[in-house]
């Protein structure tokens, strides 16, 4: 696993829910062999067909585990209220830096992280 995401619904979550949303490994790999973007835009991913797409649904307490680094995937957009935890880990060196950017803490948040041991603060603060 390169890039661990951990998803929490809070609340049920079905397809109008907003569930999270992926494309198969094979799928993803096929895309990633063609040179495509690890982005995908709603307008791609609906080209792609609704066969491609694995959603995950489940009631208040369904937990995900995902390498989002490896697989195409979204969350797909809710048609009314979806309240999530998502807690995601990298490696302090990862091999595709770029794909963690969403996750860099800042000095913002220093008062955050004043309890932290120094292995816990560069941790959390790997890109400087």
């Amino acid at each position: 696993v390169r890039y661990l995401k951990i998803i929490v619904y809070l609340n049920d979550v079905s397809a109008d829910g907003g569930p999270f949303q992926y494309l198969p490994d094979t799928v993803s790999r096929a895309l990633l062999r063609a040179g495509r973007s690890k982005s995908l835009d709603d307008v791609r991913i609906a080209t792609l067909g609704k066969t491609d797409m694995e959603s995950c649904e489940g009631p208040a307490g369904t937990v995900i585990f995902v390498d989002t680094a490896r697989l195409y995937h979204r969350g797909r957009r809710p048609e009314h209220e979806r309240f999530t935890l998502f807690f995601s880990y990298a490696s302090r060196h990862p091999s595709r830096p770029d794909l963690c950017a969403a996750v860099h803490f800042r000095s913002g948040f220093a008062h955050l992280t004043a309890p932290l041991t120094q292995r816990q603060r560069d941790s959390l603060d790997w890109p400087r």
